[in-house]
C-alpha cells in the first residue's frame, strides 16, 4: 500500500468507528439515563450506606429465596410459628424503604396497595431491643403469623381469628400485653 492507500483506509476506519460508538451511545441511552436515576435516588435516599452495603444488597437480591422456610421465624421455646416477613420482607433492611420508595410508576409518585408491605420497620430500635428471631411479630402486633394465604388472613382479619392486627394508629397496644407493669 501506498500512502495515500494507507491514508484512506485510516479515514474509512476512523469514519466506521465514530459511527459505531454513535450506534452504542444510541443503544446504550435508556440505559445510561435509568443507571443515571438510579444513581441520584441512592444519592439522595440510600445515606449511610456505602458503596459494600449497596452491593451487598444488590447481591442479596439476585439470590433472594422466594419460598417460606428462609422467611419464617420459630421460636420453639414460646410455640411461635411466624411467616409475617414472607410478605414483609423488606421489615429489617438497612435503609428506610417507604410507600413512595416503591410506587410502581417510580420514587415520590402515588404507591399502589402493595407497597406498604415492602417497607422497612418505622421503629428500628424496637427490632433491636424485641429481636423477631426471639418474639416474632405477631406476638407485639397481633394478627395470623403462620397465615400466608391472604392478606385477611394473616392480618388477622378473617371472621374465626380472634385477634386482628392492631390498626396502624394502634400499633403500640400490642406493648401492654408484657409491659402492663412498666407505666
Amino acid at each position: 500500500m501506498n500512502y495515500e492507500q494507507l491514508e484512506k483506509l485510516f479515514n474509512d476506519s476512523r469514519d466506521e468507528k465514530a459511527k459505531l460508538l454513535g450506534q452504542k451511545a444510541d443503544l446504550l441511552k435508556e440505559q445510561t439515563e435509568l443507571l443515571k436515576k438510579r444513581d441520584d435516588y441512592l444519592k439522595h435516599h440510600m445515606t449511610g450506606l456505602g458503596p459494600t452495603q449497596i452491593d451487598g444488597l444488590l447481591k442479596k437480591m439476585e439470590q433472594f429465596d422466594y419460598s417460606i422456610l428462609p422467611h419464617q421465624i420459630s421460636v420453639n421455646e414460646f410455640n411461635i410459628v411466624d411467616r409475617c416477613e414472607v410478605c414483609h420482607a423488606g421489615i429489617r433492611e438497612p435503609l428506610d424503604l417507604r410507600p413512595e420508595d416503591l410506587a410502581p410508576d417510580g420514587p415520590g409518585k402515588k404507591p399502589d396497595s402493595f407497597a406498604r408491605a415492602f417497607v422497612s420497620h418505622p421503629n428500628k430500635e424496637v427490632l433491636e431491643i424485641h429481636k423477631p428471631e426471639r418474639f416474632g411479630c405477631a406476638s407485639c402486633h397481633w394478627g395470623n403469623g403462620r397465615a400466608t394465604t391472604s392478606e385477611i388472613k394473616g392480618h388477622g382479619r378473617h371472621k374465626f381469628w380472634l385477634w386482628p392486627m392492631f390498626e396502624k394508629e394502634n400499633t403500640e397496644a400490642g406493648c401492654q400485653q408484657c409491659h402492663a407493669k412498666d407505666r
